[in-house]
């Protein structure tokens, strides 16, 4: 006889397995939602120096404690919770866009436009994506703007070669090849067979680079070279809090390092989930 509850298995019980399934996207809504409610969660300014309260440990006035400029932890982390995750959803979006259309372009027309885009990706490939950014950063004034372009120009060679193997793969299936022989032009037989049929490659991707993209976000605000400082987001209150813990202030650093891993650990299991689920239906449609 076997000992131990399988709750997952019952099915008076589902409740468990879908909160696990979904704790990802939980957790991801909930940290939008409290940087949303900010201004009723806390009264402190994000951005205003309170000489008189620098470096105040955690307490009930201040739940993460203070800076070194009087500044709220806590007040930075919510209003800066907006900034890091725009930058990263704006920067995969971009980047999954780019690469879902090169990608879908060389498998569909193959030959020649296959081997010049490819060869696109294998060289951006061996540029390391941190030198890339920088290099872009240093050609105009820094910007939030610039930082998503510069992100998402690093990052579209995954998707794009995702695509280009599913597209291949499509291109050669006889519903494709009947449209081509009925006249349909390339236009139509790319929006209406190709792109549904890559549409859950996209999507993974798309999550999945959220999560490299919000790292990219925090290295380069810790190098100093972020959004401008003047704007409250993660990777500048670690880049602000590199010498506190020196000085035994732990907190300025420990809330924006934690929300970093949270959110990266929760848009990955996002994709993770999405990916499983996509994989069914990539059978379905194959049979």
């Amino acid at each position: 006889m076997e000992s131990g509850y399988q709750w997952k298995d019952n099915p008076n019980y589902p409740v468990f397995p879908k909160i696990r399934e979904y704790s990802g996207a939980i957790i991801l809504i909930s940290l939008l939602l409290l940087s949303l409610m900010a201004p009723i969660l806390t009264p402190y300014n994000p951005v205003a120096a309170n000489m008189d309260e620098v470096y105040e440990s955690p307490s009930i006035t201040h739940p993460c404690g203070t800076d070194g400029l009087g500044r709220d932890v806590f007040s930075r982390l919510l209003y800066g919770t907006r900034i890091t995750i725009m930058v990263g959803v704006a920067a995969s979006l971009l980047a999954a866009t780019l690469g879902v259309v090169i990608g879908l372009l060389a498998g569909y027309y193959r030959g020649i436009w296959d081997n010049i885009l490819m060869r696109g990706v294998d060289m951006w490939y061996s540029v390391p994506e941190m030198m890339a950014i920088l290099f872009i950063l240093t050609l105009y004034p820094r910007s939030i703007l610039l930082i998503i372009l510069a992100i998402a120009i690093t990052h579209w060679a995954t998707p794009a070669r995702l695509v280009r193997s599913e597209a291949l793969s499509l291109r050669q299936r006889p519903f494709i090849e009947t449209s081509i022989g009925l006249g349909a032009g390339d236009l139509y037989v790319l929006l209406r067979h190709m792109f549904p049929n890559i549409l859950h490659i996209a999507i993974v991707s798309t999550t999945l680079m959220t999560s490299h993209a919000i790292m990219h976000e925090a290295a380069l605000g810790f190098l100093g070279l972020g959004v401008p400082v003047h704007e409250p987001s993660w990777g500048n209150m670690l880049s602000e809090a590199r010498n506190d813990i020196l000085l035994g202030v732990w907190w300025t650093s420990f809330f924006p390092g934690i929300f970093i891993v949270i959110t990266m650990l929760s848009v990955y299991h996002i994709g993770t989930t999405l990916s499983e689920r996509f994989v069914p239906q990539r059978e379905l449609r194959a049979e």
